[in-house]
Parts: C-alpha cells; sequence; structure tokens
C-alpha cells in the first residue's frame, strides 16, 4: 500500500473516531458546552502526565491496577474546561495526582479532597505525592471521610475499591454532587458492575453517558459520565 494511501486511510479513520467522539458527548456537551472540546483537551494533558505516569506505574503501582492514561487526561481535562470549585477523588492514586497538579500548575482555588477505603494504599498515595511536592491535606480513609458533612463537589470520580464496594457506595457518592455536577464513573466496562451502577444512577435522577470511544484503554477499560439533566 502506497504511503498516499496510508495517509488517506488514517485521515479517514480519524474523521470517523472524532465524529463517534462527538456523537457520544452529544448529551453531555448538551448539558456542559464547554465539553466540546474534551477530547483536543485531553491530548494536551496528556502530554503534560505521560511521564509522570511512566513513573508512577514503575514505582508505585502497575498499568493494571493505576487508572487508565484515557481517564487520567479526561480528568485534567475536566477540570481545565469545567473549571471546579471542590473536586472529590475517591479511590486514591495517580488521579490524585493528576487532580493536584491542575489545582497547582493552572494556580486554581480549586479543592480536591481524596478518599480511599484502603488506608495503606492511602498512604502511598500520600508518599507519591510528597515526593513531587504535591500537598497531602484533604486526604482520607472512606469511613472517615464519609461519616462528616460534606460541601456538594462539582466534579467526581469514582474510582474507588471493588465492584461491589463501588456500588455500594454509588448512592452516597452520587448525593455528594451538587446539582450542576458531573460524575466519573470508571471500570464501567464491568459486566458485573456497569448495569447496576446505571439502574443506581438512574433511580437517583441521574442520566448516564458512556465515554468509551475515548477513554478506551488496551485493557478495554472504558468510563462513563453521571450527571442531572437540567430541571424543565
Amino acid at each position: 500500500m502506497s504511503i498516499i494511501s496510508n495517509m488517506i486511510g488514517k485521515a479517514l479513520r480519524d474523521r470517523r473516531r472524532k465524529e463517534q467522539i462527538r456523537q457520544e458527548l452529544e448529551k453531555t456537551t448538551a448539558r456542559f458546552p464547554a465539553l466540546a472540546a474534551l477530547h483536543e483537551s485531553s491530548l494536551a494533558s496528556w502530554e503534560l502526565l505521560a511521564e509522570p505516569y511512566e513513573e508512577y506505574c514503575s514505582t508505585v503501582s502497575s498499568p493494571v491496577w493505576a487508572v487508565s492514561p484515557q481517564t487520567a487526561a479526561v480528568m485534567h481535562a475536566l477540570c481545565r474546561l469545567l473549571r471546579p470549585r471542590m473536586v472529590l477523588d475517591l479511590g486514591s492514586g495517580f488521579s490524585s495526582f493528576v487532580l493536584r497538579c491542575y489545582c497547582r500548575d493552572e494556580n486554581s482555588s480549586c479543592t480536591v479532597h481524596t478518599a480511599d477505603d484502603d488506608e495503606q494504599w492511602l498512604e502511598r498515595t500520600r508518599g507519591f505525592l510528597a515526593m513531587h511536592g504535591l500537598p497531602t491535606d484533604g486526604t482520607y480513609t472512606w469511613s472517615s471521610f464519609h461519616e462528616q458533612a460534606r460541601p456538594p463537589y462539582d466534579l467526581i470520580l469514582h474510582d474507588m475499591g471493588r465492584m461491589n464496594t463501588r456500588l455500594d457506595t454509588l448512592p452516597r457518592v452520587l448525593g455528594l454532587a451538587n446539582a450542576d455536577g458531573l460524575v466519573v464513573l470508571d471500570d464501567m466496562h464491568k459486566p458485573e458492575y456497569a448495569p447496576y451502577a446505571a439502574e443506581r444512577c438512574s433511580s437517583a435522577g441521574f442520566e448516564v453517558c458512556p465515554l468509551r470511544t475515548i477513554t478506551l484503554d488496551t485493557m478495554g477499560r472504558y468510563a462513563a459520565f453521571a450527571f442531572c439533566p437540567p430541571a424543565r
């Protein structure tokens, strides 16, 4: 196949993927117009995150357990596009680094809280944050976090614990989002989780929109958005 044919084929694939992303984000961008630029912004975010991600996966965790590169980049891009004031990071790890990097690099007044059901893992996260000069305050065990009254959050990542833990805590998590908030549900590729998570979101008045095209990684993982439709 000629070089020109390869170039044409790549251009067609890129155009098809952009259209798939546009269609996938259609309902979300109707609710959050700034997210029309999510794909491009996430690509720019990944350029900032690629090196520390490789470090994290070689010194702290592994790509199997860490949040995917795609979802990490989307979380950073969401912060840059939506400018949230309160962010909740459930399931500590590289996502904790991503969100605090945003606050530092963008001179943001955003507050990030992190909670994890695994205290030992939370301590490893704190170590990675400290090694990079990032604050470790606002990090909690889930047991201590959810017992306290909390302000509503503008952006939430729910990536905490095993699937049964995630389902059990989902109603409480959705209750922590403000009326205009956005919840990112990771691991929506799992059949033992996704349909039940969607049911619980629907019961709480949230709409779920898959982000398969933009967050799909090499292991088949992808995320979804959950948000409350505007009142009519």
